[in-house]
């Protein structure tokens, strides 16, 4: 059974390996297609408000509208640049009074819609960032995995359709700080700590969620066993990690709005409180159930956000004293940031379905060394699927609000209608989702991270 097992998936491996091109050229089609008629309305606003003030010379955080890290900016402004210097601001959307009632009820929707022109342009940067993706694991992989099933591995990560949808529909920047993440991961087992220390530091730049991977490189940095001069690996690291973060904060001092933006979303979002993805402030029915102990909620999940991660690190202090294998190490890092990250997910104040997406490429990576099973990673992919669709916006068709005002595909008012319709509690302008779609979910969410932490686990034991 087992050898029919093995064969079976040899010979998948093999099938996409003969097809490895056409596979990708087809996830290139697919991200270029839905790029331009696709966007998340409250969110491209973002974008969009940025290029516009670019346009007018006018700094990132003047209007106080930009709540991100600054290196969120700096991957999309070269795109804005090319896009202000043949086009205009006319071009790039404009706003449709049939979703004024909408925006007003709700207040997450907006009436801008965007153009495919803004849309593909704003979404240029992530499929090129993508791609550079897929080379690099290669790259680190292709004299440590079976070249069939290496290629296996990399479509099966690029045509993800989490994947797809978080960078081509949503536009949510998810993949660089993950690309980054592992490639600080992947320099670092390279023994290139200089690099490894600036590529996590500017993912950080970019959102600050890499930050609960640093100890991890830390702690292999200082006590690695197949480290000689560990202070000189120590020094490199730490000073490629200072450079990007003594950028920010020049740049901070001179634009102090930054740190209001920046810092008073965070404080928001912490006082809300949720224990896992399907974010209780997303769900009224829950989410008014659990308003009542708020406070306890949240003191509970900031305890255990803080105490989790600390059990994470201190396992892997003991399992790096005893590891000289680079290949073992590489399993026990990705796994132990599959932990951190459960964690994360689990107990964080807010967590959107995006972030499922830091786990994916260590779960596809930890499949080709053996060290797991691909049960998580599809769960982990359809729960956030479902929030998508399900919870996180009252009507499908509102990612397709460009291809409704500039293609006539349908009309921007059927959007409108069919949002309200679904607006069943009138007292509550956050229903998103019955109470069984939220609780299929997060059970989904919930098993693929219990059965990605108990792989983790054993991981580490070996």
């Amino acid at each position: 059974m087992e050898n029919n097992t093995k064969q079976s998936a040899s010979g998948v491996f093999a099938f996409i390996g003969r097809y490895f091109w056409l596979l990708i050229i087809l996830g290139v089609l697919i991200r270029l297609i839905l790029s331009g008629i696709s966007a998340l309305n409250n969110d491209v606003k973002v974008w969009y408000d940025l290029a516009r003030q670019t346009y007018d010379h006018v700094p990132i955080y003047a209007y106080k509208n930009f709540s991100y890290p600054p290196g969120a900016a700096l991957v999309f402004l070269p795109a804005i640049k090319i896009l202000s210097f043949f086009t205009s601001p006319i071009s790039w959307g404009y706003f449709d009074t049939a979703l004024e009632a909408l925006s007003i009820k709700t207040g997450i929707y907006h009436t801008l819609i965007t153009s495919p022109l803004f849309n593909f342009a704003i979404k240029l940067p992530l499929f090129v960032t993508e791609g550079i993706f897929l080379y690099t694991i290669y790259s680190f992989l292709r004299n440590k995995i079976p070249y069939d099933k290496l290629k296996a591995g990399l479509v099966l990560f690029y045509l993800n359709p989490l994947v797809i949808f978080v960078s081509a529909v949503h536009a949510q920047l998810e993949i660089v700080p993950v690309f980054l993440s592992m490639l600080s991961f992947f320099l670092l087992v390279d023994k290139k700590y200089f690099f490894s220390g600036m590529a996590i530091a500017v993912a950080i730049a970019t959102k600050l969620y890499p930050v609960f991977l640093v100890p991890l490189l830390i702690i292999y940095v200082i006590f690695g066993k197949n480290i000689n001069n560990k202070f000189g690996a120590f020094a490199q690291f730490l000073i490629g990690l200072i450079i990007p973060i003594v950028a920010v904060a020049v740049y901070a001092y001179f634009n102090p709005e930054m740190m209001v933006c920046v810092f008073s979303r965070f404080k928001t979002i912490g006082l809300e409180g949720s224990l896992n993805i399907l974010t209780l402030i997303y769900i009224p029915p829950i989410g008014r159930l659990a308003q009542d102990y708020s406070g306890i909620t949240i003191q509970v999940a900031n305890i255990l956000l803080a105490l989790c991660p600390l059990i994470v690190y201190t396992v892997f202090y003991f399992v790096v004293k005893k590891q000289s294998s680079d290949r073992k190490f590489i399993v026990q890092l990705l796994s132990a940031s599959v932990l951190v990250l459960s964690v994360v997910y689990l107990f964080s104040a807010r967590t959107n379905p995006t972030y499922t997406l830091w786990a994916l490429p260590s779960l596809i990576i930890l499949f080709l060394f053996n060290a797991g099973s691909l049960l998580s990673y599809w769960l982990l992919t359809a729960s956030s699927l479902i929030f998508y669709f399900a919870v996180y916006y009252f009507s499908w068709k509102s990612y397709l609000l460009p291809a409704a005002g500039y293609l006539r595909w349908f009309k921007v008012s059927n959007v409108a209608d069919d949002a309200m319709h679904k607006l069943q509690y009138p007292g509550i302008i956050n229903i998103r989702a019955t109470l069984d779609v939220f609780l299929f979910c997060g059970l989904a969410f919930i098993v693929a991270i219990i059965i990605a932490c108990i792989q983790a686990t054993r991981n580490l034991r070996k």
